[in-house]
């Protein structure tokens, strides 16, 4: 993704609204409550951050997605000119396709460079 792409993220995504309060990461709530978060660029290395996930590791964007191991966890890492954004949620509220979806477009949203 583009340089600054943490810093204008766009309001919705695949019917997932943004909540403006939500502090230094962003959640984006669907109409049934249901939430993705979106944090601040990590300083960490893509390939570092990979390891974190444990299975169905996924293609999304410019990163990847999957299982981190811990009970339902599921997040998402994303390449940034300004560092990796982490998305994530649970199994539970939210498929593992549908994390990577919401990746693809929030990528689309924001320009890849």
């Amino acid at each position: 993704m583009k340089s600054g792409a943490a810093k204008s993220l766009p309001a919705t995504v695949m019917g997932f609204t943004a909540d403006a309060g939500s502090g230094p990461a962003v959640l984006y709530k669907d109409a049934n409550h249901k939430m993705i978060g979106v944090g601040a660029p990590l300083s960490s290395p893509l390939a570092s951050l990979v390891e974190y996930i444990k299975k169905d590791k996924t293609r999304a964007g410019t990163g990847w997605c999957g299982g981190t191991g811990a009970t339902d966890s599921i997040v998402c890492y994303v390449d940034t000119k300004d560092g990796v954004i982490n998305l994530s949620s649970t199994s539970s509220e939210i498929p593992l396709e549908t994390l990577v979806a919401f990746a693809n477009e929030l990528a689309a949203a924001v320009g890849v460079e």
